[in-house]
């Protein structure tokens, strides 16, 4: 009985264009519109060697500043790219934006920009850090080069926005929003669950009708059914997850925790879905409608649309974050990206794990506990 129920239970959701559209196409068409917007973002923050200009000054002479200056221009990894000028090309140069700033030789030494930004802000920190310990720096760079660049650059992040503007942010969170995505697939995973149970209740449905009227328990037409959501959607997770590997976005070396938490996730959605069908006993395109309303909300306070709002549910309304799926399924997605050790994605899978049960025994205590007089 159960693998009857199982096979054409399986044939019957194949079947539903709509129900494999939301789980699977819509998912991969979102990330792969992600993909698109973002693709070029963690580019503009990777460093970059950094133009300037350097004038001497005829009079005065820095030879250990010229040491440093040697050094952070030379190499595979250097810093500054350097053109030694007059101070008139040094204007033009820097008006043209040829060059990000330039560096008077004086006998104290003084830096032109025309704006503020990233590279303006690294040059600034190298000078005070060269007025602070500029002796010892020069001796370092004698003797141990690779060491003077690190007290040089103590305390700058290469990868870190430094430009004034509200539309620079940090690349990295970016893939929150990919995270967000995923999440709202899981989710989105509840469509068969709903699917399922207006098809087992008879106030639903007339197909409802025949189940009920089957001279077996309910349960063993749910668990079948419910198997065969749970199979699809973890076909569906995996297809998304090697797509989103495929298109390059880096996971790591943590692919099976990825895989996993996005099975569970899935797992969720159904049974999201499978209680929202429980209630009320509105049409199932209503029923839909609330769904995707519902799930796109999950998805937008765990951060896809704009990571910010992740940052602030769980700063201001950490419960929320705490009962939120989709915001469990991607902090747990991000804690792999993020942290080094794995606790915080293991909390939020035992959360994921209670709601779950939560969400089960509900679900089984209603589909027991509902009889009907006449049908």
């Amino acid at each position: 009985m159960f693998w009857h129920i199982f096979k054409n239970r399986l044939k019957i959701v194949l079947r539903e264009r709509t129900l494999v559209f939301w789980a699977l196409i819509f998912p991969l068409i979102l990330v792969t519109l992600f993909n698109f917007s973002f693709s070029n973002i963690s580019e503009m923050y990777k460093f970059k060697t950094i133009n300037i200009a350097v004038v001497e000054d005829d009079v005065y002479k820095d030879e250990d500043f010229m040491v440093v200056l040697g050094e952070l221009s030379s190499g595979s990894d250097k810093i500054f790219e350097i053109v030694y000028v007059g101070i008139e090309e040094a204007n033009e140069l820097l008006e043209d934006g040829e060059i990000s700033a330039y560096i008077l030789l004086q006998e104290e030494l003084e830096l032109v920009v025309n704006r503020s930004g990233y590279s303006q802000t690294i040059v600034k920190h190298i000078l005070d850090n060269y007025a602070q310990v500029g002796s010892v720096v020069s001796n370092l760079f004698k003797t141990n080069p690779e060491k003077a660049q690190e007290v040089l650059l103590a305390g700058i992040n290469m990868n870190e926005n430094y430009v004034d503007t509200e539309e620079g942010k940090d690349s990295d969170m970016v893939v929150v929003n990919y995270y967000g995505a995923i999440a709202l697939a899981c989710i989105y995973g509840g469509f068969f669950g709903l699917k399922t149970i207006n098809e087992m209740e008879a106030n639903l449905s007339s197909f409802g009708i025949k189940n009920v009227l089957a001279p077996f328990k309910k349960t063993k037409i749910y668990i079948p059914s419910f198997l065969v959501d749970v199979f699809i959607q973890a076909i569906c997770g995996i297809t998304l997850i090697t797509y989103l590997v495929i298109i390059g976005l880096d996971f790591g070396d943590k692919l099976i925790p990825v895989y996993s938490i996005t099975i569970l996730g899935g797992i969720i959605g159904i049974l999201i879905g499978s209680a929202l069908g429980l209630v009320g006993r509105f049409k199932e395109n209503t029923k839909m409608g609330i769904f995707v309303a519902s799930a796109f909300t999950l998805a937008f306070l765990s951060g896809m649309v704009a990571p910010n709002v992740k940052h602030i549910i769980q700063v201001n309304a950490p419960l929320i974050a705490k009962i939120n799926p989709a915001n469990l399924i991607s902090d747990g997605l991000y804690s792999l990206y993020y942290y080094d050790n794995m606790n915080r994605y293991y909390i939020n899978v035992i959360s994921l794990v209670v709601i779950g049960l939560i969400l089960l025994s509900i679900i089984a205590f209603a589909i027991r506990r509902r009889q009907y007089d006449s049908i």
